[in-house]
């Protein structure tokens, strides 16, 4: 049992093992950020070059560079104030353990002199103790007693230092950490970045798979919105959405503005032609294809005969909403087929194959991406 209990001090060799594994994690992960650091300034000859390289270089200075260069030195710095404290905590442990066997043998001096003490106190066969006798064992038993409390007196101090220097220890430790931190920014700035990288992964990942599923439908939809005019406002609607995930691929890199012109001239285009042919004036505007008849043959409601009569045979709706799907659909797939170099057929059938090869990649583990867009 320690001597010194208050101290908690524990003599046991294998004390300092995980702190001195948690030093040793510290060195590599600082000898890390420089290796990195090596690599993103281009200092190895046997490093990444080339103008990917530089470009890669160019474009991670501005913001992340500095960032490794802040907790690279504080990573190094944590290892260096970690490894003074292991050094300095193994010798307040042996101080501590000379202390420990001091106090031990000063106890023990002083219960041999406590008992040589009550020795010449007592009276053998009523005789008188001797003064000198017990006014030895009262000297020698007071040296004991100073000098079992100059030991504890100088295991105080001992824990005093302990405590101050790992006060400081924690001070330069929580300075490394402020140095980190200084990242980590305010709950305001971790929303919106936490919402930046929400709607980034929204844009890598959801709205290209929604692209494909509106082109595929696009083209089938505004066909039939002509011959079923209520599929009409879903044409539209369609279209419309696609300009829009045309927009913010162009504002967050990964389409062209060029692609949103030709959709926008697409839907203006059929909001002219409808305009032109009356439709925005009531709403609709339908096309029957008839076919006069002479003669009888044709039943009236009254249960009588004609003797001729019109029978109509289709019906095409004009309305905006066809128009407009149909010619966003048109200047697209023209787009497409241009700036591709794909034939007609290629262009239509190419959503259906982008769904294909996300369904085949999401099974085999590679997430809901096209082949052309893992690698």
């Amino acid at each position: 049992m320690s001597a010194f209990p208050a101290l908690g001090f524990d003599p046991a060799p294998g004390d300092l093992s995980l702190l001195e594994g948690f030093v040793d994690n510290l060195s590599s992960g600082a000898d890390g950020v420089d290796d990195a650091l090596t690599v993103l300034d281009g200092a190895d000859e046997t490093t990444w070059t080339g103008l990917a390289a530089d470009a890669f270089r160019a474009n991670q200075s501005e913001e992340f560079r500095p960032r490794l260069v802040d907790s690279g030195r504080a990573l190094r710095s944590s290892h260096t104030t970690l490894s003074t404290w292991v050094s300095e905590l193994a010798e307040f442990q042996r101080r501590a353990r000379v202390l420990e066997d001091d106090a031990a043998e000063a106890r023990a001096a002083v219960n041999r002199s406590e008992g040589a003490r009550e020795d010449a106190d007592s009276s053998a066969d009523g005789a008188t103790p001797d003064p000198d006798a017990v006014r030895d064992a009262e000297r020698a038993l007071s040296l004991a007693q100073g000098d079992l409390a100059s030991i504890l007196a100088e295991a105080r101090r001992l824990q005093e230092a302990v405590s101050q220097r790992a006060a400081e220890i924690a001070r330069l430790l929580e300075s490394a950490r402020d140095e980190i931190g200084q990242y980590a920014g305010n709950w305001f700035s971790n929303t919106w970045d936490d919402a930046v990288d929400l709607a980034d992964k929204f844009m890598e990942y959801v709205v290209p798979i929604l692209e494909d599923i509106l082109r595929a439908a696009l083209p089938i939809i505004s066909l039939l919105s002509f011959v079923f005019p209520a599929l009409a406002p879903i044409a539209l609607g369609i279209s419309v959405a696609l300009v829009v995930i045309d927009g913010l691929q162009a504002l967050t890199g990964r389409g062209t503005w060029g692609d949103f012109a030709v959709g926008v001239a697409g839907l203006a285009l059929g909001f002219a032609a409808s305009g032109l042919s009356g439709v925005l004036g009531n709403g609709a505007s339908v096309l029957r294809i008839n076919i006069p008849t002479i003669g009888p043959g044709l039943a009236t409601a009254g249960g009588g005969a004609m003797t001729g009569g019109v029978v109509t045979v289709a019906s095409l709706s004009i309305s905006t909403g066809a128009l407009a799907g149909n010619t966003y659909w048109a200047a697209t797939t023209a787009n497409d087929m241009y700036s591709g170099g794909k034939d007609f057929l290629e262009s239509i059938s190419g959503p259906w194959t982008n769904l294909v090869e996300r369904g085949r990649n999401l099974v085999a583990g590679e997430g809901p991406r096209t082949d052309e867009e893992r690698w």
